[in-house]
């Protein structure tokens, strides 16, 4: 009697009598059920079992056949999503996906990436199936084969298969004359834009990589701004060279003669040009004149002591004939070429150079900076190509390079500028190590931009660590002939041709002389005035295309 009235009551509200009864399933069920209880002759037949028909055979990537409809099917959609067995996270409860149902959600399908750098979504696989469904098997199997072929792979314009992409290191040097810098960057001529050009026209890089310079992996290790020059300069990036029988001749083909590639070498995956670049050696190349003795400097110094009232313009100076005549015959001394070596000896070692730099006080931890090695050649006559292609010599002319694991703003020109002061007016050495202590601010002026090139960059670590896994190394030494043969018909001709044309150290010092109260410091027994202070707007500096050396 009471499940009489229990079933009774579940035909008015056929939701309680699931909660009562789950296993009943739904009120049209339970009306089956009464039904065939109350009237055995209206009961539908039983229908035969038979045997499961196979399963179909499906594509590797489709979803299996979604079973027939069928009473338990119609109890199960109507069911709570909660309550009886099972739930939402169990699997075989009621509310809960199926497995192969999550994975073709089109919300949780995959993103993989592929050789040629691009993503594709993989497709859901109610759609695969349809796909796969409609093609036949040869066209599928040359789906796969073009699938295949293409990831890993570049392709030129027709498409041909140029082969897979390989991480190497570009060795490269250029002549900064009429660029805006190496840096890439839009609407202006730079080195790095000429150079992925170059790479494209010599089908090292893919047309589908062709658009960013990321899609290659491009990374350089040091920076060189607009007028700098570069010998030994190294990027890294992902390139198709296995199709090229010389890579660096064909690179070269296609590259402007003032920029060229020395080598191209295969490097580990994990390589960063900038991150295990561990040195750099730049040089510098300055006319002897510059150290021109001015014995009356000490002598002067007592009319130092009162700032000057007017200041003058950038540039405002007058080089007469006579003077840039004595310039070009100018010759340096032993002597004085002895003290140029002892000034750059004391800047080897770790020294605070808060002094040759600009923007960073003396406590900064990052003004302390290593130098492993700063030199001076011996003396040389330079020449430069005029117009008419006839080689004229521009007096002599000295190289300075200076090794170290970074570089600040302006370190080097700075650097260079104390040496030439020190020498020219005869101020003891030990005022270059009070500048390097973090006790005393000075202003110390920077060199001309115009002698300054990047030298080469050092890879030691790397190369020892390269080696030890039987890899090729990092070598610029392999190639000194070619980069020496670059560096006098490209480098130093600009360098020497636009000192004649503009007088950039000859304007350079003119304006120095012009305001010494800033340089008072340089006094004869090597001590910084206690009334010194760096008063800013009294130096004006000629205008130049200057390039900044730091990293």
């Amino acid at each position: 009697m009471r499940f009489i009235l229990a079933v009774t009551h579940a035909l008015v509200q056929p939701r309680v009598s699931t909660a009562l009864f789950p296993r009943l399933g739904t009120a049209r069920h339970i009306t089956r059920t009464w039904t065939s209880m109350t009237n055995p002759l209206e009961a539908p037949a039983p229908t035969p079992a038979s045997a499961p028909a196979p399963a179909p055979a499906a594509a590797a990537d489709s979803t299996p056949a979604a079973p027939a409809a069928s009473n338990e099917a119609s109890a199960s959609a109507d069911r709570p999503a909660r309550g009886g067995r099972g739930g939402a996270r169990g699997g075989r409860g009621r509310g809960a996906k199926r497995k192969q149902d999550w994975k073709n959600d089109p919300k949780n399908a995959k993103r993989v990436r592929t050789d040629g750098d691009r993503t594709r979504e993989v497709a859901d696989a109610t759609a695969t199936a349809a796909s796969s469904s409609d093609a036949t098997p040869a066209e599928g199997d040359a789906a796969a084969a073009t699938t295949d072929a293409t990831e890993g792979d570049a392709t030129d314009k027709s498409g041909k298969r140029l082969g897979p992409k390989r991480k190497v290191a570009v060795l490269m040097g250029f002549c900064g004359t009429g660029y805006q810098g190496m840096q890439v960057n839009p609407g202006a001529k730079t080195i790095e834009g000429d150079l992925f050009s170059g790479l494209i026209a010599a089908q090292c890089v893919s047309q589908d990589n062709a658009k960013d310079l990321k899609k290659i992996g491009f990374q350089r290790a040091a920076r060189t701004d607009k007028g700098v020059h570069a010998a030994g300069q190294l990027v890294s990036c992902k390139l198709v060279v296995d199709h090229l029988e010389d890579p660096v001749a064909a690179i070269n083909a296609q590259l402007p003669a003032q920029i060229r590639v020395w080598d191209i070498v295969r490097v580990m995956g994990s390589f960063n040009s900038k991150n295990h670049c561990d040195g750099r050696i730049y040089e510098y190349i300055l006319p002897t004149y510059v150290f021109e003795p001015l014995p009356e400097w000490h002598a002067n110094l007592p009319s130092l002591a009162t700032p000057p009232t007017e200041l003058l313009e950038p540039n405002a100076y007058v080089l007469d004939p006579a003077t840039l005549a004595v310039n070009r015959d100018y010759r340096i001394t032993p002597a004085q070429l002895e003290q140029v070596r002892a000034v750059l000896q004391g800047f080897v070692g770790t020294h605070n150079h808060h002094n040759f730099t600009i923007g960073k006080p003396a406590k900064d931890p990052s003004c302390k900076r290593y130098i492993t090695s700063f030199t001076c050649s011996e003396p040389e006559t330079y020449y430069y190509t005029d117009a008419d292609g006839v080689k004229q010599p521009c007096g002599e002319w000295l190289s300075l390079k200076v090794r170290g694991q970074s570089f600040m703003l302006h370190q080097i020109r700075k650097m260079v500028g104390l040496a030439i002061l020190l020498v020219k007016t005869g101020t003891p050495l030990t005022l270059q190590q009070t500048l390097l202590s973090a006790e005393t601010k000075v202003n110390v002026p920077k060199a001309p931009g115009l002698g300054l090139l990047l030298e080469q960059t050092l890879f030691d670590v790397y190369n020892k660590r390269a080696k030890d896994q039987d890899r090729d190394t990092i070598d610029f030494d392999a190639h000194k002939d070619e980069i020496l043969a670059f560096k006098k018909q490209f480098i130093y001709n600009n360098i020497v041709r636009e000192e004649h044309d503009g007088k950039w150290f000859a304007a350079w010092l003119a304006l120095l002389l012009k305001y010494p109260y800033q340089y008072r410091y340089l006094t004869p027994d090597g001590t910084v005035p206690e009334d010194y202070s760096i008063t800013a707007g009294h130096i004006p500096e000629p205008k130049e295309e200057e390039g900044e050396d730091d990293q």
